[in-house]
This record gives structure tokens, sequence and C-alpha cells, in this order.
């Protein structure tokens, strides 16, 4: 996985310039607001804890780059960190070299820096690889990389002596170790030390070291800056005797495991400085002969120098016996009250710089605690801010979901309500509308009957006075002859009774073409839109009549409705479409959410 790319900005701030890898993870040089950063990932072995972001957020070493913010990002910690122009140690060494002196001065900085890791709460540890370390422009070491223990993933077990030869070579020894400290050309003294450094893990030890080469290769002429309060109870220390100084009986507690470490550090120093104590006791004793000479003077037949005395001879001789004896049981003493001296001065500072140690740790405890309690009450409070901002925020929103939703239910019933109206409205005015229509259907259907049947009537009038005129012509205009008689034509009585049946005929033809269930059936519909005029189907006279008059009835039957009647049914029909379209699109348009 790549936190970072090129040409893209991280988090939305970081324009990142350039990506390079860097161990496990990544290493990119990133700008924002005219700025340059330095943005690292480093990959986790476990989810890092709160404490451990916290940690790396309050490290403060003068040889590591400041951590600014600390992100998490899946399986990877991001930090960023100021940038500074530095330049590799490989390539430092490669380019310049190093000498002795700035070796020993690094060493001993970096193992400064690996004891003041540990230290923490969560502890932590160097990254020990001459690729993590760059030199500025100044010759100053900055550590690129530091780890927690049991978060990070990446944690080398590399001794400080193969890290010692791979800052002096500039990269990692391949085969032999031994070839390569031979092939550095290094002082006698240095190769020892780094011969004593392989295989070793323990900070304090490097320490006691480094500090040992450095009391051997000092210079007189080089004065060096005033010692610490530690460093100075280690220097006197370092002149005092052990063998005969008890440990304080009483148990330190849990909590001082590291100040214990500590003094147990500074008493190894001690123990190392055996040999020079010895050395130590044997010039003391020699001054002390020294001093003794001027009594050896008024002996005659003496001779001052240590190399022709044989203290044998002089003991055995009667006139030196009690001298010499004096002179042996006064040094005994004079040795016994500087040991013991020194003893108790031992003692003395020892429990001084238990003390110092102590109230320092106390201290320490007490501004750790104070900063963890102030730390956890601003977070509480942060997170009671937090959670009242949400709980107001749910509440307005909740406020205003039950007034939406109040509002939403007060229009749909009104929106109901006028929906109704307009129904029950539309329903009388439609009502009123099909009784019109019914009433003037009605009695444009009786006008067309009256006007039928009188038609009718004239019609049959004139045919009946027409037959009789043709009936007189025809029995006028014959005579009666021997062959015709009056029983072979109808009379006219029974001419005008078939008749006057044929014209009932047609009368119940054209009054059952009425049916009064129409008006039941009469609705309002988009088929019944288009308005024609109406057919109103009337029984013809016989054949004959058919035959006669054909275009004179289609006319009557076309007169049956007035124009103007008929065009205004229409338009009422039209109005009556266009306003049941409107109402439709509109429940359409105003359904309520709860509907749809």
């Amino acid at each position: 996985m790549s936190c970072f790319r090129n040409g893209e900005k991280y988090r939305g701030r970081y324009a990142v310039e350039k990506v390079v890898p860097f161990f496990e993870g990544e290493l990119a040089i990133a700008q924002y607001e005219g700025k340059r950063f330095y943005l690292q990932s480093a990959k986790l072995a476990r989810q890092a804890p709160p404490r451990a972001i916290q940690q790396y957020l309050s490290l403060d070493h003068p040889l590591v780059m400041a951590y600014q913010e600390v992100y998490t990002e899946g399986q990877y910690i991001v930090s960023v960190r100021p940038y500074y122009a530095i330049q590799p140690l490989p390539h430092y060494v490669a380019k310049k070299g190093i000498d002795e002196e700035q070796f020993l001065s690094w060493a001993k900085q970096l193992v400064d820096l690996e004891q003041h890791l540990k230290n923490y709460n969560l502890p932590m540890y160097l990254l020990k690889d001459p690729r993590n370390i760059g030199i500025t422009s100044e010759g100053k070491l900055k550590v690129i990389f530091c780890g927690v223990e049991q978060v990070t993933a990446y944690e080398p077990s590399i001794d400080w002596g193969t890290f010692f030869i791979s800052l002096l070579k500039g990269k990692f020894p391949q085969d032999n170790v031994k070839q390569a400290i031979n092939d550095l050309n290094l002082s006698q003294t240095l190769v020892r030390f780094l011969e004593k450094a392989m295989n070793n893990y323990q900070v304090e030890l490097v320490r006691t070291l480094i500090d040992s080469v450095e009391q051997k290769s000092a210079k007189p002429a080089k004065i060096a800056p005033a010692p610490s309060l530690i460093d100075s109870h280690r220097q006197s220390a370092m002149k005092l005797d052990l063998g005969t100084v008890a440990r304080p009986a009483f148990t330190m507690p849990k909590t001082e495991r590291k100040l214990v470490q500590k003094i147990d550090m500074d008493k190894t120093i001690i123990r190392n400085a055996d040999e020079w104590l010895k050395e130590e006791k044997s010039a003391v004793q020699e001054k002390q002969t020294i001093e003794e000479k001027p009594v050896l003077e008024k002996k005659p037949g003496l001779s001052l120098d240590p190399q022709k005395i044989n203290i044998e001879e002089l003991s055995q001789k009667t006139e030196f016996r009690l001298p010499l004896q004096a002179i042996r049981e006064e040094l005994e003493r004079k040795e016994r009250e500087r040991l013991e001296e020194l003893r108790k001065q031992l003692e003395q500072q020892e429990k001084d710089l238990m003390e110092t140690y102590r109230r320092e740790f106390e201290q320490r405890k007490q501004e750790l605690l104070e900063r963890q309690r102030q730390d956890l009450e601003r977070q509480e409070q942060e997170l009671l801010r937090k959670q009242k901002e949400e709980f107001e925020r749910m509440q307005k929103e909740r406020l205003k979901q039950e007034l939406i939703k109040r509002e939403q239910l007060e229009w749909e019933r009104k929106m109901k309500e006028r929906l109704e109206e307009e129904r029950r409205a539309f329903e009388q005015r439609k009502k009123e509308l099909l009784e019109r229509l019914v009433r003037e259907f009605e009695e444009q259907q009786k006008e067309l009957l009256e006007q039928q049947r009188l038609e009718f009537e004239r019609r049959k009038q004139e045919r009946l006075a027409m037959q009789q005129r043709e009936l007189e012509k025809m029995f006028g205009s014959f005579s009666f002859g021997s062959g015709s008689s009056l029983e072979d034509t109808q009379p006219v009585t029974q001419v005008k009774e078939e008749e006057a049946v044929s014209v009932e005929e047609s009368e119940s033809s054209v009054a059952g073409s009425y049916h009064p269930h129409l008006e039941e059936n009469v609705t309002v519909q988009e088929k019944d839109l288009d308005v024609t005029e109406p057919q109103v189907e009337v029984q013809d006279e016989p054949a004959q009549e058919k035959a006669v008059e054909p275009q004179e009835k289609v006319e009557v039957a076309k007169s049956a409705l007035d124009y103007e009647t008929v065009q205004r049914i229409n338009e009422q029909h039209a109005r009556l479409a266009r306003q049941f379209e409107e109402y439709d699109k509109y429940m359409n348009a105003n359904k309520s959410p709860q509907n749809q």
C-alpha cells in the first residue's frame, strides 16, 4: 500500500513532490503553504494505541526531527515533520570520510539517544542503520525514524559493534567483521573498542566503553565542557573502592526500576575501575614510604636509594626492627583510616546520588502524572463538549424533522380538503350539466316528435286528399261496361282504413325510436367529447313514398335539432373535458409522499 503519490495532495494539504522507499514504508518531501515537510510512513505490527501517537508528538531530542502531526493509515503510521536539508550518512562518509574523534562524538550521541528512548512509558528504539541517519549542513546528526517496541514492525537485531562499523564505512560489513575493522586503518584503542562492542546490545556497557576510550585518547590541552551532575557522580565514584561497601538495606519499588538501572550502570563503571584503584594504592604506599625517608636519614650507614635498601636485612638488625614495625603499623592504620573514610564517603555519595535520583524520579513522575491528568481532563472536556454539540445537533435535527412532518401532514390535509371540495363542486357541476343536457335532449326530442307528427298528419291528409282525387278521377272517367262491375274495385272506406293502419304503424315505429333508459346511461367521458348531430330514426312511410320524397325526409331529420343548440352542446362537452383533464393532472401532481 502506498500512502503518498507524486503530484497528489496528502490529506488535501501537503502537495507531494518526491517519494522514495524507506525500509518497510515510504519517505516523501511535500510542500504546504510555501513550506516543505517530510512525510514518512512506517508499517505497524499492531494497531497503534493513542499513547504511542501522543508519545511521538511529545518526543523532544536534538537528534530527532520533531513530530508535528501523526496519523494512522490502515497498517501504517504516518508522521509529518519539518524539512531539513540533510545528506545521508553513507554519502557523507563516502565523500568526506570520518575521523576517530568525530566518530566517538557521534557514537556517544546515538547511545545517549537510545538510552533516552528506552526511558519512555512505551519503550522506543533507535533504528540502527546508517541509512536512517543524516548530516545537516552544519555537520550535525539527524535521526529520521525512531520506533516503538511491539508497535512498529521494523525492529532489526543489530549489535552496537556492527552498527559502529557501518557508521565508519557508510554501510554494513558484508563478510568478515574483523577484516572490515582492519580495513578501516584505526588506532589500536578504537579497534579494541569495536571488538568489545561486537555482540553487545546493552546501552550502559557501550556507554562505559565510550567513556573509557575518551579518557585514554583525551588530550591535555583540550578543555572539556563542565560535567553534569550525573557525570560528576560517576567521576567521583570511579576513585573509590567498593570492595567493602554494602548495598543499601531497602527494596526499591517497581516504579523505580529504571532508576535502579542507572545506579547499576554507575556501579558497573566503578567496578571496572578496580585496576586503577590498585595502582592508586601502590602509589599511595610509595608516597608514604618517601615521606618516611627523613627518619631513615638520621640513622648512620643507610643509603637513601630505594634500590639499595634491603628491607629484610634491616629487619634482622635490632636497631631498625622497632622503627620499621612502627612504620608498618602506622601505614596500615592510615590505610585503614583512609579506606574507612573512603567507604563512608562512598556510602554518603551513593545515598546522595540515590536521593537525587529519587527526587528527580518523583519530580518527573509528578510532572508526568500532572500532565496526564491535565490531558485527561482536557480530553474529557473535549469529549463532553462534542457530545453536547452532537446532542444539540440531533435535537435540532429531530425538531426540524418533526416540524417538516407536521407541515407535510398539514399540507396533505389541506390538499385533501381542497381536492374534496373541488371534487364535490365538479360532481355537482357535472350532475347539473347532465340534468340540463337530459332536459334539453328530452325537449328537443319532444319537439322533433311533435314536428314529425304534425308533418306526418299533414302529409297523410295530403295523401288522402290526393288518393280521393285520384279515385274520383278514376271512377268518374270509367263507365260501367259489360265486363266491369263495382265489385272489382275496392270501396273508398276500405282504402282509407288500410291507409290508416299503415299510418298507425309508422307512428308506432317513430314512437319506438325513443328509449327512456338512455337517460340513465348518459355519462361524460372522453370518448363522448366529439358531439355529432343526433340521428333521430324516423319510420318512413310505405315504399312508394320513400321513393317519391327521400331528399325531403333527410332535410326534415337534419332540421330536427337547431344548429345553435348543437353547437352549444358541443362547447359544453369540450369545456367539461378540459376541466376533467386539468383536475386529473392536478391530482397526479399533488400526490403526497405517503401515497406515492
